[in-house]
Order: structure tokens, then sequence, then C-alpha cells
């Protein structure tokens, strides 16, 4: 009786399971690079300055993609072979189950052989015992005859019977040895079913293990499948960060690009601004050089003249027209300053928007609101304290005139101008001229030039000669 065993698939098991890892390996690593990657473009989400630092990032989550498709593929290639594993696993256990089918039917032959053999052993020891008996009574009968055999009256029916016993003889000779030959049939049988049965014992050890190697395949496969999941998981939350960071980084991108669109309208009101300030301020230093220059011309002996033809009402007036002046001065260094202020604010702003985080970009936004509000407040009540004024030594806000010390001494001032146009009042210990001279000081400036009046300016809009403060309509303050 030929038997084919089960072929094993183990080898097909082992380079799947081997093949399941390799891939499990790679996109374990692919993860660690995704996450690497995040926050490297969480990095370059703080530290962006330009379109090309985006245009690698989306280059960077293309490749990505590339590779999570790639990944799917492979694990769809995956679910398919586990597909056909199961398939092969469910032949394999058919064929099992055949075998032990077979196996059982073996058993069964087996002893129903056994069985045989021992009753044809029985059957061949009875015969045995038969041949023994009938060769003991041939013996005997031969031994009687050779007693007679010389006699004459030998009986017919004595022959008879030896020549029957002879024929039971020989039969029984036959039937022992077709027996025989029976016997050894079955002993050739029942070797090999023997040597079947041993086989058929190691396929089925062979199919248990494969039978265990299928469970624990089965179960390796699941884990491969729960953690190709979790990869799949993890995977599409970091696509989802990365689309997120991009999203925020144009966000970014656009709001820097408008921070950068207003810096540049600022700073040419800025510069316009400042142009037209240090024009104002330029004509107002002349005019302030101009009569200086005239009030030193002039002597002391020519002080009681000049007194004498304008009057003491004149040079009060001319005192009160360089005063406005020198305010006027001091508001445009203040409008100047401001303007300084406002654009170091600006460029804080988008040194904060470049290299900063989004807290310093609030804080910088919530502290430039809040400068620039209370700005809008002091320019919308800016305050107007009284100046104090001393005709001795014409100065502001040292002393009065009726306090002043150097009423009799010689000290007289002059104006000095620092590097960035602001004006500083310093005392020279010079001659200053006496009340009787400003009389002459103010004819000869009012001949030559014409009397500077009061400008005016809005503290809203910033410009001079429209409208005052109080007229505005526009509440934004520039």
């Amino acid at each position: 009786m030929q038997f084919n065993p089960l072929i094993s698939n183990k080898c097909l098991y082992n380079d799947v399971l081997s093949a399941v890892e390799s891939i499990h390996a790679v996109q374990i690593e692919e993860v660690n690079n995704l996450q690497s990657i995040n926050k490297i473009t969480n990095n370059d989400i703080n530290t962006v300055s330009n379109e090309e630092t985006i245009q690698l990032l989306l280059e960077k989550l293309k490749l990505q993609e590339e590779l999570f498709n790639e990944q799917k593929d492979q694990l769809v290639n995956i679910q398919r072979q586990t597909i056909t594993l199961n398939q092969d696993k469910e032949n394999s256990d058919n064929k099992l189950n055949e075998i032990e089918n077979y196996l059982d039917k073996l058993k069964i032959q087996l002893n129903e052989s056994r069985i045989k053999q021992e009753e044809l052993l029985t059957e061949l020891n009875s015969a045995h015992l038969k041949r023994d008996q009938l060769v003991e009574d041939i013996s005997k009968v031969l031994g009687d005859l050779s007693i007679t055999e010389n006699e004459e009256d030998l009986s017919p029916i004595l022959c008879k019977r030896i020549n029957d016993l002879k024929e039971q003889i020989a039969g029984h000779e036959k039937v022992r040895q077709d027996l025989e030959k029976y016997c050894q049939t079955l002993e050739s049988e029942r070797n090999d079913l023997e040597s079947e049965l041993t086989r058929v014992n190691v396929t089925l050890k062979n199919s248990n293990e494969i039978q265990m190697d299928n469970s624990t395949l089965k179960e390796e496969l699941d884990n491969a499948r729960q953690k190709m999941f979790s990869l799949e998981k993890s995977a599409s939350n970091a696509f989802s960060q990365l689309e997120i960071k991009s999203n925020e980084l144009q966000a970014i991108q656009s709001q820097l690009d408008k921070v950068l669109n207003e810096q540049m309208e600022l700073e040419k009101v800025h510069n316009h601004t400042i142009t037209v300030l240090e024009s104002e301020k330029q004509v107002l230093l002349e005019r302030i050089k101009e009569a200086e220059s005239r009030l030193l011309e002039h002597q002391p002996n020519s002080s009681t003249e000049l007194t004498n033809q304008y009057g003491q009402s004149d040079i009060n007036r001319l005192i009160e027209e360089k005063a406005s002046t020198e305010s006027q001065v001091n508001f445009l260094n203040s409008i100047i300053v401001d303007l300084h202020a406002k654009n170091a604010e600006l460029e804080s702003r988008v040194r904060a928007m470049l290299v900063g985080t989004d807290e310093q970009l609030n804080y910088a936004l919530s502290v430039s609101s809040h400068l620039l509000s209370n700005k809008h407040i002091k320019s919308r009540n800016p305050p107007l304290p009284t100046r104090l004024w001393c005709d001795n030594c014409l100065v502001f806000d040292s002393h009065d005139t009726k306090d002043c010390s150097q009423a009799n001494g010689n000290n007289h001032s002059h104006q000095h101008y620092t590097t960035n146009g602001v004006i500083k009042n310093s005392i020279n210990h010079d001659e200053i001229p006496r009340k009787s001279s400003l009389k002459n000081f103010h004819k000869i400036s009012k001949q030559n030039s014409s009397v500077t009046t009061n400008r005016l300016y809005c503290d809203n809009c910033g410009i001079f000669d429209d409208h005052v403060t109080e007229n505005c309509t526009d509440t934004q303050t520039f």
C-alpha cells in the first residue's frame, strides 16, 4: 500500500514571517523618521524666514506621503499573503484530517491482520499437531506394515487405509505449505503496515508541529496587523500634524508679509514725516539763530535807544514769539522721538515674528498696541503745563524772571544743537542785552524778516497749517 505524506509549508511561513518582521522594522524606522521630521518641522516653523523652507517642508511631506503609500501597498501584499496562508492552512488541515482518518483505517487493518495472523498461527499449530499425529500413525502403520510385509494375508482394507492416510498427509502438507506462504505474506504486510504506521506517525507529528507553527504565525500576524494599524494611525497623526504645521506656517508667512507691508508703509510715512519735521525744525532753528545773531550785533550802548524807540511791549512780544518758536521746536523734537520709538516697536515686532515664538509675538503685539493706545491717549489729551521763562537768562523751565539771581550779571543764554536735532539750552557767560536793547532788537528783526506767528497743528493727523486737534475728524493717531 503506497501513501504520499503532506509536504510541509513551514519554509513558506518562515519566509512570510521574516518578510513581515522586516516590513515592521522598516515601518518603525519610517515612523521614527516621521517623528524626527515633525520635530525638524516644528524647529523650521519657529525659525522660518523665507519661502524656500516652506518648499522644503512641502517636499518632505510629499516624500513621506509616497513612503506611506508604499507601506500601504506592502500592507496589502501582506494581507494577500495572509489570505493565501490561511487557505493553505485550511488545505493542510483538511489533508491532516484525511491522514488521521487513513491512520485510523491502517490501525484497524493492522489489528485485523494481527487477529487473522493469530488465527492462522493457531490453525497452523493445530495442523502441525495433526501432521505429527498422522506421522506417528503412519510410523506405526509402517512398523506394522514392515512386520507383516512378508505376509501374504494383508487385507485390502488395511492397504486402502494406508493409501487414504498418505493422501491425507499429502493434503495436510500442501495446506501447511500454503499456510506458511500465507503467513509469510501476512508478515510482510504487517511489516509494511508498521513502516507505514511509523511514517504516518512522523507525518502526524510534523502536522502537529505545522499546526503549532500555524497558530504561532497567526498570533504573530495578528500582532503585526495591530502594529501596522498603530503605525498607520501614528503616521496619519504625523501627517495631520504636518498639515496643521504647514497651515500655521502659511498663516505666519501671510501675517509676516502683512506686517512687512505695514512696516514699509509706516517707514514711508515715518520718513516723510521726519523730512517735513526736519525742514520745519531747520526753518525754526534758522530763525532762532538769526534772532540771536541780530541780538548779539547790538551793543549795550544802544539798548537805551532801542527801548525808547520800540517800548517794553514790543520786547515782551518778541520774547513771547521766541518762546513760542522754542516750544514748537521742542514739540517737533518730541514728535521725532515718538516716531523713532514707533519705528523701534515695529522692528521689534518684525524681529519677534521672524525668530521668536508665538508667545513672544503676541507679547510684542500686546505691548505695541498698549504703547500705541497710551500714545493715542496722550496725543488726544496732551499736557500743557505753564512753563517758566526768564527774561534775563532767556531760558525755559529753569526759573522765573522775578526769581532770577543773574539779574545784574553778565550771563547770556545760547542754544546748542545736538547731532540728532534736539535743541538744548545752555548758559554762556557773555553779556546779555538789557530790556532796553530788546526793543531795538525787535525793531531790527521786524524790519528784516516777518514776525513768526503761531502755526496750526493737529495731534491726530500730525500735520501743520491745516487745522487744530479740536477740529480734527480723524480719530486715529499717526
